[in-house]
C-alpha cells in the first residue's frame, strides 16, 4: 500500500525522522531565545539528539503486521 508515492515503512522512517528534527529545534530554540539550557549544555544535547536519530531511523524496523498489509493492497 501507498500514500502517495510512499510505501508505509517509508512513511515510518520520515516520522522518526521528524521527531528527531523536531528535538533539534526546540533544543535550539530554549537555547537561543529563552535561555533555559546553559550555553554549555546545547552543543553537547544537540549531538545526542542527532545520534538518537539517526540511530532511530535505521532501527525503525517494519512493522510485519502493516508491511503484510501494505503487501496485499500494493
Amino acid at each position: 500500500m501507498k500514500i502517495g508515492k510512499y510505501s508505509i515503512p517509508e512513511i515510518r522512517k520520515f516520522i522518526v525522522a521528524g521527531a528527531g528534527l523536531a528535538g533539534l529545534l526546540l533544543t535550539s530554540f530554549l537555547e537561543e531565545f529563552v535561555g533555559v539550557i546553559p550555553e554549555s549544555w546545547s552543543g553537547p544535547v544537540t549531538w545526542l539528539i542527532g545520534a538518537v536519530t539517526a540511530v532511530g531511523v535505521f532501527l525503525t524496523k517494519n512493522a510485519p503486521v502493516i508491511d503484510a498489509a501494505a503487501d496485499r493492497l500494493g
